[in-house]
């Protein structure tokens, strides 16, 4: 059976300065912003419709806003539109311009991870290490992902790949910045120095600990916790090191941190009660205790407190 997958959804435009912004603060007065009845959003947001509906794009794959009312945190009298997230509800309250470079690690991570929503962001950032490759390499690289997926050419759009991987390159490159600083085109997740490029060759650069704070590699293993369906409510959590390294949506992979960049952060939040480690007997085992944080917005609002 096939994946559900997206290509192209974003209109061609990667997120710009001020859109998620933009986005959340009008989302959450109007569920309704991007219906037919508020011309989809181009409006208020002051933008073109195809921008607008790249914005509404980017908020719903990086967890920003809902479909359903029920998974908001507001109270809306209104059950069909698009709703704030508590993701998106807790950057609005604490880090509403994004300031807060966590921020940026937790909307790549929704970004990275989300299969569905961000099909070609989650096949790079889990299946590429630090190899260079240029442009052509790159879209055959995710043209053999989405092979292994069962997803052979023919079933989807190859400009739309091509598209995507364009979109990609272009979010995580600091270009725009380089040649005007005032440039609003510039992405704010290029800030997180994740993509190098060098004449017509790219690579993926290696995190430092220097680059990612404690608690937002705390925020990527709670995430994979979720996704892999590991968390236990009523008893210890446990996952092992080499799982977060290596494992699909693991912080190893969808930050591109190493095994030592990942010990130091893991040291870190058991000296702040976060977490424990055994690493006796060569275990190397992470453990939540059942009244640890292991969720997501639980860790942002340590992040934001």
């Amino acid at each position: 059976m096939e994946d559900k997958i997206t290509l192209k959804g974003n209109g061609s435009f990667y997120i710009r300065e001020g859109w998620l912004t933009k986005g959340l603060v009008e989302i959450e007065k109007n569920p309704e912003l991007f219906s037919k009845k508020y011309f989809e959003g181009a409006d208020a947001l002051g933008v073109g419709s195809v921008m607008a509906k790249s914005i509404k794009y980017w908020l719903m794959a990086a967890g920003l806003i809902v479909k359903k009312a029920e998974q908001s945190p507001v109270k809306y009298d209104i059950k069909k539109g698009s709703f704030i997230s508590k993701c998106g509800k807790l950057i609005l309250e604490n880090d509403k311009y994004i300031e807060n470079k966590d921020t940026l690690w937790i909307i790549h991570y929704n970004i990275a991870s989300n299969y569905k929503d961000a099909t070609m962001w989650n096949l790079f950032f889990n299946s590429v290490s630090e190899e260079r490759f240029n442009r052509r390499e790159f879209e055959f690289m995710m043209e053999e992902e989405l092979e292994k997926r069962g997803h052979g050419q023919g079933s989807y759009s190859e400009r739309s790949l091509s598209n995507d991987c364009a979109v990609l390159l272009q979010m995580y490159l600091d270009d725009n910045r380089e040649r005007n600083p005032e440039e609003k085109m510039h992405c704010p997740l290029a800030e997180l120095h994740l993509l190098t490029k060098t004449n017509d060759k790219y690579s993926r650069n290696e995190i430092k600990e220097q680059d990612i704070s404690s608690l937002a590699v705390l925020y990527g293993i709670c995430g994979y916790l979720e996704k892999a369906g590991l968390i236990e409510e009523k008893e210890r959590t446990s996952v092992s090191i080499e799982n977060l390294l290596e494992d699909e949506n693991s912080p190893g992979k969808i930050f591109g941190i190493n095994r030592i960049t990942l010990n130091d952060c893991l040291d870190v939040l058991e000296q702040d009660g976060y977490l424990k480690i055994d690493r006796t007997a060569g275990l190397d085992t992470v453990y939540f205790e059942e009244s640890s944080i292991k969720t997501r917005e639980k860790v942002m609002e340590q992040i934001y407190k």
